[in-house]
């Protein structure tokens, strides 16, 4: 099955997780680019604000999500919600097969996971998994097997 694992970072806490899921799955990885400049202290409050406004952005990738059998999509949690850079992702591709994950630095991932599947709604979900806290810094390990075993199916 050819699969590409597709996320958005602006810390590199889900960078760090989608390079593991790729490495497990043997996959292909792109990373998406949003051009709002989301760094600092104002970027990550712009960044909360413009998630619960359910904000699009403008966003460039490289790999075409029609050429592969799974797209295995990630995103960090702000706010309680997904990225806009994933949002405008699920917006402007129509997912067929796909998996996806989400990354909160605190003490969990609000709606992204249910705000991903419904976005998605046409699409075949095989596995989803939310990583927050101390899963991502200590012990996820086993998490991320149970999640690419689920995907390897």
């Amino acid at each position: 099955m050819k699969t590409l694992v597709v996320y958005y970072s602006r810390t590199g806490q889900t960078r760090k997780i989608a390079l593991d899921i790729a490495e497990k799955l043997k996959a292909e990885i792109d990373e998406i680019q949003d051009s709002k400049n989301r760094k600092g202290f104002w970027g990550y409050l712009w960044a909360g604000a413009d998630a619960v406004k359910k904000s699009l952005t403008e966003i460039e990738f490289s790999k075409n999500p029609e050429d592969f059998d799974l797209v295995v999509l990630g995103s960090p949690t702000w706010a309680g919600r997904m990225a806009p850079a994933i949002r405008t992702y699920l917006t402007k591709n129509n997912l067929q097969n796909c998996a996806f994950f989400c990354t909160a630095g605190g003490k969990g991932y609000g709606n992204v996971l249910s705000e991903l599947m419904e976005l998605n709604l046409s699409a075949k979900i095989v596995a989803k998994i939310g990583l927050s806290g101390k899963n991502i810094k200590q012990g996820f390990e086993e998490k991320l097997k149970e999640f690419t075993s689920t995907i390897k199916g």
